[in-house]
């Protein structure tokens, strides 16, 4: 079965300004070439930092606190995206970063797009109104739709 979709997590460190022998660390989450960051939050010497480990290379009990909480986001990251995938849910680099967050906000699902209070609407003000729109607010390209006549039908 061949891979459709990319994720990967990294660790980044990125000089300040106004210091430029200190950096904050960042995580770097990426879905299909798109890429959000996360601060830890954590203050290190630049000048300390392997970029190929993804970690602290000092020997100090602050390196050693700042490399076990890289490896605690690392997990609770991958811990995300695998409930967006065991939940089935459309995976992007701002889900995991909301879920890891804590700012996951409820799912819409076609149904709820379908009825509106409780009345139904037809298929057309359904696509037009909601679907297309909701999928264009994802930036999820729809190319094209299956019909109930099993034909394809272009959208756009």
């Amino acid at each position: 079965m061949k891979t459709t979709q990319t994720f990967s997590v990294q660790f980044i460190a990125r000089t300040k300004k106004l210091l430029p022998e200190q950096a904050l660390i960042y995580a770097r989450i990426t879905v299909c070439r798109k890429a959000v960051e996360i601060s830890l939050k954590r203050n290190i010497i630049y000048a300390e930092w392997n970029r190929k480990a993804e970690y602290v290379s000092s020997k100090t009990l602050t390196a050693k606190q700042i490399n076990n909480h890289i490896e605690n986001c690392r997990y609770r990251l991958m811990e995300s995206y695998q409930q967006l995938l065991i939940e089935h849910k459309i995976i992007t680099a701002e889900k995991i970063k909301s879920l890891f967050l804590g700012e996951m906000a409820s799912e819409h699902t076609l149904l709820g797009l379908i009825y509106d209070n409780k009345h139904a609407i037809t298929a057309a003000d359904a696509l037009n109104d909601r679907v297309l729109p909701f999928f264009e607010e994802q930036q999820i390209p729809v190319l094209r739709m299956l019909t109930d006549r099993g034909s394809n039908m272009m959208v756009k």
